[in-house]
């Protein structure tokens, strides 16, 4: 029974982990859109360009499962004051949600696979173009439902290609960042 014990507790750490380190990514990339992005919103829910995107669909591809959770919570932690909880707790839902559905499907339909191996640019583009057109989706028609917005085609458009625009500045950033260092180290 011990050897059972000690064996679950690493892997519930590194979940915990996961989950906290998901979130904490979530809120760093929150609040740097908002820096460099500042006014060009919609509204509360939706910005032109919205960094965080590429966080889900990353968390997601990686971490799959605990990633949901701290997407989740990194969505909780940069809530806007002052809304209600069930709403709250609803969006932040959704926002776990949509990367998930998005990925999920590429997996199922495109065939990635779980350790990202082979995929390539077009690969790529599918997973943000899925992964801004679901959470564009969800996102706008749970709001609508709470009521909470009024069904608005260029909120959903907001959403979607700020996702889409936002997933698209971090993956290049991250490609530049490793070519660079790839460049380096040859030197």
């Amino acid at each position: 029974m011990k050897l059972n014990m000690r064996w679950r507790a690493p892997i519930g750490a590194r979940q915990m982990a996961t989950i906290f380190g998901v979130a904490a990514v979530w809120i760093v990339f929150f609040r740097l859109n908002a820096f460099i992005f500042n006014g060009l919103d919609h509204s509360i829910f939706a910005s032109w360009i919205f960094l965080p995107a590429a966080v889900r669909i990353l968390a997601v591809l990686i971490f799959e499962s605990p990633a949901l959770w701290g997407l989740m919570l990194g969505a909780f932690a940069t809530s806007t004051p002052g809304m209600d909880i069930a709403h709250v707790l609803v969006i932040c839902f959704m926002s776990g949600l949509a990367p998930y559905v998005a990925v999920s499907a590429c997996r199922k339909y495109m065939g990635l696979s779980s350790d990202l191996s082979g995929m390539g640019v077009r690969d790529i583009i599918a997973l943000s173009f899925y992964g801004a057109l679901a959470n564009a989706v969800l996102l706008n028609l749970t709001l609508f439902m709470l009521g909470t917005t009024y069904f608005d085609m260029i909120q959903v458009a907001t959403v979607f290609i700020g996702d889409v625009l936002g997933t698209a500045l971090v993956i290049y950033a991250l490609a530049a960042l490793l070519w660079l260092g790839s460049s380096r180290r040859k030197d």
